[in-house]
């Protein structure tokens, strides 16, 4: 062991790198927390934020647009982000019974949810780090409900 915290036990740098991926993630987290709740033209219907003990569980509610069968509705959602994030996406569990063609046992099936590099995502497809917890709730409105 060398002095200065750097240590040459292998489990001893997965553990640095993970706290650093951590610390990079809780930044980009409250990032994204502060531009879902400054910003300018909010996304109509739908509001989210994390848990109060957990930056990395957000829960989020998407009303049904008015023209549309589900209007009235709220519909409810986990999103649970990796310590990975963003360079990986988040998962997405829907806890309100919606039938829904690309909704299975409660997941959604949603390009933009998976890396590029997975079987079931065309080429230049899938998951980018450049998109944020806003892009997603906003982009699963609009594949829920359009």
């Amino acid at each position: 062991m060398k002095k200065g915290g750097r240590h040459v036990d292998g489990a001893l740098l997965r553990t640095t790198i993970n706290e650093k991926l951590q610390t990079f993630s809780h930044k980009r987290l409250m990032k994204d927390y502060e531009e879902i709740k400054n910003e300018q033209i909010p996304t109509v219907g739908v509001t989210a934020r994390p848990l109060e003990n957990d930056l990395f569980t957000w829960h989020a509610n998407i009303r049904g647009p008015e023209s549309t069968l589900y209007a009235g509705g709220v519909f409810h959602l986990e999103l649970k982000f990796p310590m990975s994030y963003p360079n990986h996406p988040p998962t997405v569990r829907l806890y309100t019974t919606l039938p829904h063609p690309n909704v299975f046992n409660n997941y959604i099936c949603l390009d933009m949810l998976y890396q590029a590099q997975e079987a079931r995502v065309e080429e230049g497809a899938g998951w980018s780090s450049a998109y944020s917890a806003q892009s997603v709730l906003t982009q699963l409105q609009s594949f829920l409900f359009e």
